[in-house]
């Protein structure tokens, strides 16, 4: 399976897409660590129902393996350029969201 086939299984929204974003960061920094849903939600500042789904969809779709209640990434060369991939994505649409932000308040002003 592929990290782009789990991703189209989260919600279409933009906290579910910076959740994911999150957890993926997390698990990258923390290799073959065994994380529990609690451990997730709270380093990556996410509520546990959040945190709870993307990491299911995540493990159903082979990007993280799942023993018991504890998640795990195991370093692989094709996800691990599907997570760049993501997260540069991201990034650049984020980038670009906060500049049209800005000079919305620039042209019209913070009120």
């Amino acid at each position: 399976m592929s990290l782009k086939r789990a991703l189209e299984k989260i919600p279409d929204d933009r906290m579910s897409e910076t959740a994911a974003k999150d957890i993926l960061r997390l698990f990258r920094h923390h290799p073959d660590e065994p994380l529990s849903v609690t451990d997730v939600a709270r380093r990556a500042g996410l509520n546990e129902t959040t945190a709870g789904v993307i990491l299911c969809v995540l493990a159903d779709f082979y990007v993280l393996s799942a023993d018991a209640d504890r998640y795990r990434y195991h370093r692989d060369t094709i996800v691990d350029m599907e997570i760049e991939r993501f997260l540069r994505r991201a990034e650049t649409h984020n980038e670009f969201v906060q500049a049209n932000v800005a000079k919305f308040r620039e042209r019209y002003g913070t009120h």
